[in-house]
């Protein structure tokens, strides 16, 4: 069940159903695991969108730190790489429209620049930092947008479940991730930890400015060693006896005899689990099986797409002991 770039495992809570016996319910557990990381020639190209937070419950050392973290970004990236940066209050201003990194001191300089104001549209910040990664997107670069917040939301959508929303329509619409950096002690946690898991990215909280290089250096080393792109795990089943009705790990969608998960970029060595649960609407009259298909680019491969796909049984028995076993 290995390829070059992912390998798939997957696995029922039981190989068997008992035909009329207390099973209610059936799980299945998929993980999925990045192979070695491409070599530097071969890796795709970022494209980021810093989206940094200067409201004024950023002010002193939390703008202080957040700046930092930008600057430490524009260091480490490449000409290859496209990085634009947005900042925001009540108003949203791109300070650097979406470029190739060239003139890294040019932008330090914008950075420094930048001073605390008023309100937090912490949703325009996004949208914004959205547009501009769309703006040059290509199916080989890596896209992400970073967020640097306190999560503070007062002015534009404040309610955190239409924050949560915003950020899962664009990863689910156009593939574009999300990770957040909680800056400071006072922060919105929760906001933030949902915001970056329905966006499918990652989340980071940055207490103190010793801290930003660590941070930093491992999201940018997951982003330098993307190894799949657009990563989608597929599974069928008979819904003439099974509904899927939950999948713990990250957001799906249920079409009928289908569940679908978006899993978008997964790097060296990250493995990503998801947790499906089945009711039994009926007793089952025969053996059954789920399909599983897995679809992604490889990065290790100039983006070259990959395909799939398995079969799992399930076996129905009468044999208590046999069920007990499996």
């Amino acid at each position: 069940m290995e390829t070059k770039s992912l390998s798939l495992n997957y696995a029922l809570d039981n190989q068997y159903f008992l035909r009329n016996g207390p099973n209610k319910d059936v799980y299945l557990y998929l993980s999925l695991t990045g192979g070695p990381s491409p070599k530097q020639s071969q890796r795709p190209p970022l494209n980021l969108a810093l989206v940094l937070d200067r409201s004024g419950s950023m002010s002193g050392e939390k703008l202080a730190y957040a700046k930092k973290a930008v600057s430490f970004v524009v260091n480490h990236l490449s000409p290859t790489d496209t990085l634009s940066i947005v900042h925001y209050d009540d108003q949203v201003e791109v300070v650097q429209k979406a470029a190739p990194v060239s003139d890294k001191t040019f932008l330090h300089q914008k950075v420094d620049r930048i001073a605390a104001g008023g309100s937090t549209n912490l949703s325009g910040g996004m949208l914004e930092g959205y547009n501009q990664v769309n703006s040059v997107k290509q199916p080989k670069y890596v896209n992400r947008v970073l967020l640097l917040s306190d999560g503070l939301a007062n002015v534009g959508v404040t309610e955190p479940q239409e924050l949560q929303q915003l950020a899962q329509r664009q990863f689910r619409q156009e593939q574009l991730s999300l990770s957040t950096f909680g800056v400071g002690a006072d922060f919105n946690e929760d906001l933030m930890t949902n915001l970056a898991e329905y966006g499918a990215g990652n989340y980071f909280f940055i207490a103190s400015p010793d801290q930003i290089p660590a941070i930093f250096a491992k999201e940018l080393a997951g982003l330098l060693s993307v190894v799949a792109q657009g990563v989608q795990v597929e599974v069928t089943f008979p819904d003439t006896y099974l509904t899927c009705s939950r999948v713990d790990g990250y957001p799906y969608v249920v079409e009928e005899d289908r569940v679908v998960i978006k899993l978008g970029d997964i790097f060296s060595q990250q493995e990503k689990g998801m947790l499906l649960k089945f009711d039994c609407d009926q007793p089952f009259e025969r053996d059954i099986a789920f399909g599983i298909s897995l679809t992604y680019s490889d990065a290790t491969a100039q983006l070259s797409p990959v395909k799939e796909r398995h079969q799992l049984p399930l076996q129905v028995t009468e044999s208590e002991e046999t069920w007990r076993s499996g």
